[in-house]
């Protein structure tokens, strides 16, 4: 093709497939920019500067936190990884302590290894049942702190991809005993300030700052998102600074007016809003009536670390059954619905409030038709336990920079991993540059290559053996 991504995506938009993925828009959205063109403009007389607002992207950074009840929020037009970075750097100097949760987003990582941060780990609890990670224990995270009392930030995910919500309240009192910052991920939960049926948002549950992806679960344009400082533990002008710092020279008035947009709709559209529950709740109570397949609810979370669920991920599972995510996702991709994304047992469908009646109805048609398809079975698909904390053997920043030679992976225990490995989607770090590659590392590699999960960070020989980059030794 002379036009090979212009064509594709053509095609697609084309298609009668329902989107169960971002952005969440849905692609429903009608004439808002009819001409994308035509408003595409740049900092010309009358359309302010992004760096230095003064008029209309001030007022509407203004309107916006008004309605959040933020000190500051700040329109992003490079993606939540932006709000992280900026909102890493605003808090920890180079070579400072970090604590992060485990499941963090690749752009948490990325924040480590520009500002050659000392990183400890917090494992969030593992719902084994559901092969997902589940809340972040406040006690857990007390002992680290009192361990490491230099930590200058804590980075959790809440909710996270699968729609697990955090006791953010809880961590935030315990952080800030400590006398650290919370900064929180909330790049899947941009819908929550504006539907009070959802989880409350960490804006309003003491963190300090908090980061989400308006195209995730609003109807925005991808690479929408905003910075939220929603105390004064952090310096509204160094904040702003790193902003500055990591975003284009030449923004995007496509996306900003996209955010602007989204966030007005958001408040106005009351009806869409209730439609929107309502369809939920019914869906789940079809879902709930299948005998094979198991929708994750918030019934499922009683007694671990988890405060809410967001009932908007549809969170699919077929464990203890014949069939993997994988299979399932491709069962459903032939009868129409293309998933955001698929673990080792099961499914993940994201949903929004520009779905319609008839997509849920369809839907439900399909999953019924699943569940009479796979069985019961007695293979052991529960080997995926995340129970362990990484051997740090050295920074990312000097893994990353440090000789490397490729080994093949069989041959990788006792190594010191050059590389990150994890499946993407989600992308929780199964390995980190500069971490020992143990028993337990390999073991989930190679989990994760035979229930055919889209692993990245692993190189493939031209005879077919799989490969790691690992550091040389000495």
């Amino acid at each position: 093709m002379d036009r090979p991504i212009y064509d594709t995506v053509l095609q697609y938009s084309r298609s009668e497939d329902i989107p169960w993925h971002m952005p969440g828009h849905k692609r429903k959205l009608q004439n808002v920019i009819d001409n994308p063109y035509a408003v595409d403009v740049t900092e010309i007389p009358g359309m302010d500067e992004y760096h230095s607002p003064e008029g209309i992207i001030l007022e509407a950074q203004r309107n916006a936190a008004n309605h959040y009840k933020t000190k500051d929020s700040w329109f992003l037009v490079n993606g939540s990884t932006v709000g992280i970075l900026a909102s890493i750097s605003a808090v920890c100097g180079s070579g400072e302590q970090i604590l992060v949760a485990r499941n963090c987003h690749k752009s948490v990582y990325n924040a480590i290894e520009l500002l050659q941060l000392q990183a400890h780990y917090v494992e969030p609890e593992w719902l084994s049942e559901w092969d997902v990670y589940g809340g972040v224990s406040s006690e857990k995270l007390r002992l680290l702190l009192k361990e490491n009392p230099g930590i200058k930030a804590v980075v959790i995910t809440s909710p996270t991809y699968e729609g697990v919500v955090s006791d953010v309240e809880t961590l935030a009192q315990v952080i800030h005993e400590a006398g650290a910052v919370l900064i929180v991920d909330e790049a899947h939960g941009a819908h929550f300030p504006f539907i009070s049926e959802m989880p409350a948002s960490a804006v309003e549950l003491g963190a300090d700052l908090v980061i989400q992806s308006l195209h995730k679960t609003l109807p925005a344009l991808t690479q929408t998102a905003i910075l939220h400082r929603a105390t004064e533990a952090v310096d509204r002008e160094k904040v702003f600074h790193y902003v500055s710092l990591y975003q284009s020279t030449s923004p995007s008035y496509v996306l900003l007016a996209s955010i602007d947009y989204a966030i007005d709709y958001m408040i106005k559209e009351e009806a869409r809003k209730e439609l929107y529950v309502a369809q939920l709740d019914w869906i789940r109570e079809q879902l709930s009536q299948c005998s094979k397949l198991r929708l994750l609810s918030w019934n499922d979370l009683a007694g671990t670390c988890a405060r809410e669920y967001d009932n908007g991920k549809l969170m699919l599972s077929a464990k203890g059954c014949d069939m993997s995510g994988a299979e399932m996702a491709a069962f459903l991709a032939k009868r129409g619905h293309v998933a955001e994304m698929y673990g080792s047992t099961y499914v993940l469908l994201m949903t929004s409030v520009m779905d319609e009646k008839s997509d849920y109805q369809r839907l439900v048609t399909d999953i019924q038709e699943l569940d009479g398809t796979i069985k019961k079975c007695q293979k052991r698909d529960d080997i995926l336990i995340r129970d362990f904390l990484p051997l740090i053997r050295c920074s990312i920043h000097d893994a990353i920079n440090a000789p490397q030679e490729c080994c093949e992976l069989k041959s990788c225990l006792g190594k010191v991993s050059g590389s990150y490995v994890y499946a993407y989607p989600p992308g929780s770090p199964i390995l980190v540059p500069g971490e020992q590659i143990t028993e337990s590392v390999l073991a989930e590699i190679t989990f994760g290559l035979e229930q055919d999960l889209n692993m990245k960070g692993l190189l493939i020989a031209p005879e077919g053996a799989v490969q790691l980059l690992v550091l040389q030794e000495r």
